[in-house]
């Protein structure tokens, strides 16, 4: 299915799920539990510390200026800025931007 009818989709039923390759996501969580040293307390946004009284989860922020990305890394990251792009075209938005972290989440 061309990109464009996942959009279609999207549009319709304000949801639709992407296909993902089965390999690239193994390659994925590879990469995440590589970096998992590095992974900090979540926090809630604009606020300068952690609440574990409302997440308890661990990330590690995926980006451009992330520490410790490797080729799997910045593979996903441009395909994200692709997906973001062809998303502010189709829907004509000011999409600038996106975010996305690994996150590891206790038992419970």
């Amino acid at each position: 299915m061309h990109l464009d009818q996942y959009f279609e989709k999207l549009a319709e039923n304000s949801w639709v799920v992407l296909p993902f390759d089965r390999d690239q996501a193994k390659r994925l969580l590879q990469s995440a539990q590589d970096k998992e040293p590095f992974f900090r307390t979540a926090g809630l946004a604009r606020q300068d510390q952690p609440s574990s009284q409302i997440r308890g989860d661990r990330i590690y922020w995926l980006d451009g200026k992330s520490e410790h990305l490797n080729e799997v890394d910045l593979k996903i990251l441009a395909e994200l800025e692709n997906l973001k792009n062809r998303l502010k075209v189709f829907f004509r938005t000011g999409l600038n931007e996106f975010e996305c972290h690994f996150s590891v989440y206790g038992e419970g």
